[in-house]
């Protein structure tokens, strides 16, 4: 089975939230709320969340994508959380991928969790330290 919105269908609403629950999805220069489905195909077009096992974004944008295989191409997300991450020109806020391949720019990776957890923990100590009273 496979949905499909096409550009300037008069029943995609932009301003309407849709919830999408198919085997493959396919956007294009749309925006929605949520999707569902196995394989999920966008082209400049935004969703808040993304799910599936094998997701294709080009030129758009996700608030979340949880998924198995992820490729993206000139694109970004708040926080994609996957097995595979792949493409070129991505950026994330947050990334947890097994396996990344490509030009993928992320603010906060694991290794970055990890350096600021360190550093709270030893602010926060050195405050303790000079600051405490006896």
């Amino acid at each position: 089975m496979e949905f499909k919105i096409p550009i300037g269908d008069d029943d995609a609403s932009q301003d309407e939230p849709a919830q999408l629950g198919e085997e493959t999805v396919e956007i294009q220069d749309a925006q929605v709320e949520n999707i569902t489905a196995n394989e999920v195909h966008m082209e400049r077009s935004g969703a808040q969340i993304v799910q599936g096992e094998d997701i294709r974004i080009t030129q758009g944008g996700c608030g979340l994508i949880k998924a198995k295989r992820v490729s993206m191409n000139q694109a970004g997300a708040g926080a994609v959380v996957a097995q595979k991450v792949e493409g070129t020109e991505i950026s994330c806020g947050i990334l947890l991928a097994r396996e990344v391949k490509g030009d993928v720019r992320a603010v906060f990776t694991p290794m970055a969790a990890a350096g600021l957890g360190i550093g709270l923990v030893l602010a926060l100590s050195i405050r303790h330290t000079l600051f405490s009273r006896e």
